[in-house]
């Protein structure tokens, strides 16, 4: 029976640090995005490469990280067209206990 117990709570524990990391990338994501896409005047943003973020001072998020990247192409020769891809993993680890999830998405500018 505390066998059961023990990993019915690691069961648990790892549901709820699954949607801390989910929210963690997301919250990443957004920020990438916001700033590639800024609403100022000028419309000048930027599409770092490879960017942290630690969630060390949010609550509920204390223990997650980010590892964020945002890639800018543009097509082909004489093409305007710029292509992003953001990407954003997001981790949160406890004890023993670390889960990560990934989100993506791309963005078209014509």
């Amino acid at each position: 029976m505390v066998k059961l117990l023990s990993a019915s709570a690691d069961s648990v524990i790892h549901e709820v640090y699954g949607a801390r990391a989910l929210h963690a990338a997301q919250s990443s994501m957004e920020r990438n995005v916001k700033d590639a896409f800024p609403l100022t005047q000028d419309g000048s943003g930027s599409c770092d490469s490879l960017s942290t973020f630690s969630f060390a001072s949010v609550p509920g998020l204390q223990n997650c990280l980010t590892v964020s990247s945002c890639t800018l192409t543009t097509g082909y020769e004489d093409e305007t067209t710029q292509y992003y891809h953001f990407e954003s993993t997001g981790i949160c680890q406890s004890g023993r206990i670390v889960a990560s999830r990934t989100v993506a998405v791309d963005a078209i500018v014509e």
